[in-house]
């Protein structure tokens, strides 16, 4: 079995402890965490993932890391997975191994030091601009963002130093391993644990490509009513709720088709050797499944239900017509009552 990171770095319960009683991480900032989430990552996510890559692409270090290691979406896929994990379960060594990973991907992928250390300068700044105004005692919020970053950084910092002292940057087939780890991850939604945004749009892209020419369907689904859900029983009985969901999806699904996330309650089904007929008929499982019982969390039960928009797909067409296609028979679900497939034209 692999050694972790925290036991290559000597990060065992009393080191860490110490790390946390040094920044003044305590008991207490576990509500702040959450706090942090709820208040300023969550309902900003998308802009301050964007912001964070607007003001790196004006640097010529960035540009040239960037050309050479990913793409500019997983990359901002990776920065939202970082974002929705930032300060939650910060005491336990799983939250020091993650952070310690990510400090070694970015040596494997080139990134400079000083870079990383102005680049959470850059995110520091953004987590503090998007409090809001109506957010009561806003310097403790603050504070704690600053603690946090913090930690994040010794713990990024940690990785490059030991890398060298260790000769980790040497062990070329290691990182390479590590790196498709890394990768793989990515290939997964990080809240539900189905694929990924990006990773059903390569699929889509195959399709739209020529590199698969069976019959194919395709299912734009959002859950009907969900922002009641958060909005009645917080954001963490929202996630239960979306990872239920996708699990009820996909366990709906024959081993050859495939689910993704595609943003919020939104989910695109891709149905391998299905004409609509089949089609229609998944759709429906998917339907009753979500729809007849109901979902349990936090001691609520709560009632969801879910419209989909079917197409069979065309040849030649392009993922944006495709999705488009399906996001207009969807629109039709929602007028038609919800709760409900359409098939599209």
């Amino acid at each position: 079995m692999d050694t972790s990171y925290c036991e290559k770095f000597g990060f065992e319960a009393g080191k860490i402890r110490a790390r946390l009683a040094m920044l003044g991480l305590g008991d207490g900032d576990k509500v702040l965490a959450r706090r942090l989430q709820d208040k300023v990552i969550r309902p900003n996510l998308d802009e301050i993932t964007g912001q964070f890559y607007r003001i790196l692409l004006q640097h010529d270090e960035f540009v040239s890391i960037l050309s050479s290691s990913s793409s500019l979406d997983n990359l901002k896929s990776t920065q939202r997975q970082y974002l929705l994990s930032l300060g939650l379960n910060f005491g336990e060594q799983s939250y020091f191994e993650g952070r310690l990973k990510v400090g070694m991907a970015h040596v494997w992928v080139g990134v400079s030091l000083p870079m990383y250390q102005c680049a959470y300068r850059i995110l520091q700044q953004l987590l503090v601009d998007h409090i809001p105004e109506s957010s009561g005692k806003k310097d403790i919020l603050i504070s704690f963002i600053l603690k946090i970053t913090t930690l994040d950084m010794t713990l990024a910092t940690e990785a490059y130093h030991n890398a060298r002292v260790l000769g980790l940057e040497q062990n070329l087939e290691n990182l390479q391993n590590q790196a498709e780890s890394l990768q793989a991850q990515l290939e997964k939604d990080s809240l539900t644990q189905i694929l990924s945004r990006s990773s059903i749009n390569r699929i889509l892209t195959d399709i739209a490509q020529g590199r698969r020419t069976e019959s194919i369907c395709l299912i734009m689904a959002d859950l009907d009513y969900f922002k009641q859900v958060n909005d009645n029983y917080g954001h963490l009985v929202g996630d239960d709720v979306l990872r239920d969901v996708a699990g009820r999806i996909h366990g709906s699904l024959r081993h050859e088709d495939a689910v993704g996330r595609y943003g919020g309650e939104e989910f695109l089904i891709v149905l391998a050797g299905a004409d609509l007929k089949g089609g229609k008929e998944i759709a429906e499982r998917i339907r009753t499944r979500i729809d007849s019982n109901p979902f349990h969390s936090s001691g609520f039960e709560i009632d969801v239900a879910i419209s989909q928009g079917l197409i069979k797909i065309r040849p030649g067409e392009s993922v944006s017509e495709m999705i488009r296609r399906a996001d207009e028979a969807l629109y039709q679900a929602k007028h038609n009552g919800r709760n409900r497939v359409e098939v599209g034209e």
